[in-house]
């Protein structure tokens, strides 16, 4: 009813600056804060782009960079599932079931994630048929 434009333009920045919202951290932790969330991002970010350095074929670099990511989410998501403590003994599902879901369910957003974008990209390039954009220009 009142569209994506409404949402985006008042609760957004509702959600963004009310501190509520926001969680807060201490100000003698601000920098480390902040250099181990770049951190992360810089090393998330090299991860899919290392077969590249190494795999002059970008085709063949593709798939190993795909191969390399799929492990890291799968290891990354059992290790989250068991530090988080999100599956326990006492769960429906067992440790290892659990660990195994988290994994898998890591997996899965990932390889969405990379869908979506892989589909944006191709829609602004026009290779979806959406090349005439008013918004694009």
């Amino acid at each position: 009813m009142w569209g994506l434009g409404w949402c985006f333009f008042v609760v957004f920045p509702l959600l963004v600056t009310n501190p509520l919202f926001r969680s807060q951290v201490p100000t003698s932790r601000l920098y480390i804060s902040a250099f181990t969330i770049g951190l992360g991002y810089l090393i998330g970010g090299l991860v899919p782009l290392f077969p590249y350095f190494f795999i002059p074929q970008a085709s063949t670099a593709l798939i190993y960079s795909c191969v390399v990511m799929g492990v890291v989410l799968l290891v990354f998501g059992a290790i989250k599932a068991q530090v988080t403590g999100a599956y326990t003994s006492n769960s429906t599902l067992g440790v290892w079931k659990g660990i195994v879901w988290g994994a898998v369910s890591t997996l899965l957003v990932g390889g969405l994630a990379a869908g979506a974008a892989l589909g944006i990209v191709k829609a602004l390039e026009g290779g979806l048929g959406v090349s005439n954009c008013a918004w694009w220009g």
